[in-house]
């Protein structure tokens, strides 16, 4: 058994060529996402609240996760950021990247769009990793998320 018990799923966002383009002045890449379920990780919302200097308080959200490289259960083979290509069978931990918390079944589409996604489930967006996945004693990502 694990000793973390929550679920995510990563929407690895990327970007592909479109694929109807006929000749003319090429269109934009298009900017997709695909979506990994993960399994035996830890998401810790904190709540700070601070001070400015003329007294006003403001409060600080942010996420906490912690992926440990040994127990996580995926059915997608990780891939370094820089290796990704949007293979539906690889996913990656990446600055900008989305997380929802526990299962997702939604695709991002121009019909269902990332703003949606927030509305609809609880998410975070990742703001810093800390990759500590080749040392011996618990084999880690500890990612920072708003």
């Amino acid at each position: 058994m694990s000793l973390f018990q929550d679920t995510i799923t990563v929407m690895n966002k990327y970007t592909k060529a479109p694929t109807n383009w006929q000749g003319g002045i090429p269109p934009s890449n298009i900017i997709a996402y695909t979506r990994t379920k993960i399994s035996n990780v830890m998401w810790k919302d904190n709540v700070h609240t601070n001070s400015t200097s003329d007294g006003k308080s403001f409060i600080d959200k942010t996420v906490s996760l912690t992926i440990p490289y040994d127990e996580m259960k995926t059915d997608k083979t990780f891939v370094k950021p820089e290796n990704f290509t949007g293979d539906e069978n690889e996913w990656t931990l990446k600055v900008g990247d989305i997380i929802v918390f526990g299962e997702c079944d939604k695709e991002i589409t121009t019909g269902y769009t990332t703003d949606n996604l927030r509305r609809d489930y609880k998410t975070a967006e990742i703001k810093a990793i800390s990759d500590s996945t080749e040392q011996s004693i618990l084999p880690k990502w500890a990612i920072e998320c708003v």
